[in-house]
């Protein structure tokens, strides 16, 4: 049980720090008159990209212990991505009556980062 909670707290951890980084990234988007779609698009794709090459990276390799796995993959990169704010995204764009694009972000952005995702993992085992 004490080996849960410490894991626990690693993933806790490590969303504070995903979280933040999310947030920064989107803040500092706007500010440069990035849309928010935009900047929550590049951050999910981002995301798969990091948590494709690490998933694939810590599977080939020993050196990572299950509380670092559990900070990273499940805190930091978990909670920088968000499919929440994806998904809000898209259903004002419907709400709006902006069907074809909502239709085509959501496809763009799904698909985007299926293919991030791979490339991550492609990219950690090339070594």
């Amino acid at each position: 049980m004490k080996d849960n909670i410490r894991i626990g707290l690693a993933v806790a951890a490590g969303g504070g720090v995903g979280t933040l980084a999310r947030a920064v990234v989107v803040e500092v988007s706007v500010n440069f008159g990035v849309l928010t779609l935009w900047a929550i698009l590049f951050v999910n794709i981002a995301g798969a990209l990091a948590l494709g090459w690490y998933a694939s990276h810590v599977r080939h390799s020993n050196r990572w212990s299950t509380l670092m796995v559990g900070f990273v993959a499940a805190g930091v990169l978990g909670s920088f991505t968000t499919f929440s704010a994806f998904s809000f995204e898209v259903v004002e764009l419907f709400e709006a009556g902006d069907w074809l694009f909502g239709s085509a972000y959501a496809v763009v952005a799904i698909g985007a980062g299926l293919v991030a995702a791979a490339i991550g993992r492609r990219f950690a085992e090339q070594r």
